[in-house]
């Protein structure tokens, strides 16, 4: 077998790029020679607002310290207390043990960490929140000892109402008493003898 002829390719002429013709720039029109008062002034301003201000250094750009939010309403000692109480309290009630509920020294200890724990960790709390809170639990606080007194009002009524005895007291399920001034059943059915 033989070599094997390659055809040689055609060049092609080169094309012709159209001329680019130079475009004159847009310049604005020179100031006028001489004085210019207005351009003047507003370099006097920039260069006395840079000496007012004082130069940094090269490098990299100081953190600005954040802005310090303003004092708004804070938990009262009431609302803490209150809030610390309800849990213990629930407990109690749930054991039926009162000695579960928290004494007022312990309650005084645990509200004096948890007001540095509250604000440390939730200094920037909405302002209704804080209100909310504080309003229930400073409302638990007032309402608990009330609730206490009805509910031992309520045990004492039992107890004695026990004590006497079966009573004419009426109550779901029962008749009302019989009153001596009406007369029974019997005695308005009862034909009359004669």
């Amino acid at each position: 077998m033989g070599k094997k002829k390659t055809k040689k390719k055609k060049t092609k002429p080169a094309k012709q790029q159209p001329e680019i013709k130079p475009v004159p720039p847009n310049l604005p029109s020179l100031p006028p020679s001489g004085r210019i008062p207005s351009f003047e002034e507003t370099i006097a301003e920039q260069k006395a607002k840079q000496a007012a201000e004082p130069q940094r250094s090269r490098g990299r750009p100081r953190k600005e310290q954040p802005a310090e939010p303003e004092p708004g309403p804070e938990l009262t000692d009431t609302a803490i207390k209150a809030g610390i109480k309800i849990p213990f309290n629930l407990w109690a009630e749930a054991n039926q043990l009162d000695k579960l509920k928290l004494e007022d020294n312990e309650v005084q200890e645990l509200a004096a960490a948890i007001k540095g724990l509250v604000d440390f960790y939730c200094p920037n709390v909405p302002v209704p929140v804080l209100l909310w809170g504080n309003a229930t639990l400073t409302l638990a606080a007032i309402l608990t000892p009330r609730l206490e007194k009805i509910n031992k009002i309520k045990k004492e009524k039992e107890k004695a109402a026990a004590a006497r005895g079966p009573s004419r007291a009426t109550g779901p399920g029962t008749a009302p008493a019989v009153s001596d001034k009406f007369p029974s059943v019997d005695e308005i059915h009862k034909k009359p003898s004669g």
